[in-house]
């Protein structure tokens, strides 16, 4: 059961009428069950970083950065057009190495937004 699922049990669960829940504690629950998915959440896109660091090319390296895992669309952000032009020559092998990787298979694709300039 990926995240979005267990989010939509958990909140499914906590719109059940009171009489079918366990007791006073449907608060509890749902926070419980909301603090597993944000977990799990957070390790998985803790490894795709992991990954990232170990395959990314030398040149993108400090450049860019993952900005987020959603539904196995991982965005990274970059500082300019020309780094997502060079991202986007790279990405097919990136993809595969990330996938090739234990955890990676949860990335299916790769999209490159560009960063404000701070």
């Amino acid at each position: 059961m990926d995240s979005k699922d267990a989010l939509q049990e958990a909140i499914a669960r906590a719109r059940m009428p009171e009489e079918s829940q366990e007791g006073p504690a449907r608060v509890g629950q749902l926070l419980s069950s909301l603090q597993g998915v944000y977990q799990e959440s957070l390790w998985k896109l803790q490894r795709i970083e992991d990954i990232w660091s170990q395959v990314v090319p030398p040149g993108l390296k400090g450049a860019c950065n993952i900005a987020g895992l959603d539904q196995g669309c991982l965005y990274v952000e970059v500082p300019s057009a020309a780094f997502m032009y060079e991202l986007g020559l790279k990405q097919a092998d990136l993809l595969a190495a990330i996938r090739a990787r234990p955890g990676g298979k949860a990335v299916r694709q790769i999209r490159a937004l560009i960063g404000d300039e701070d």
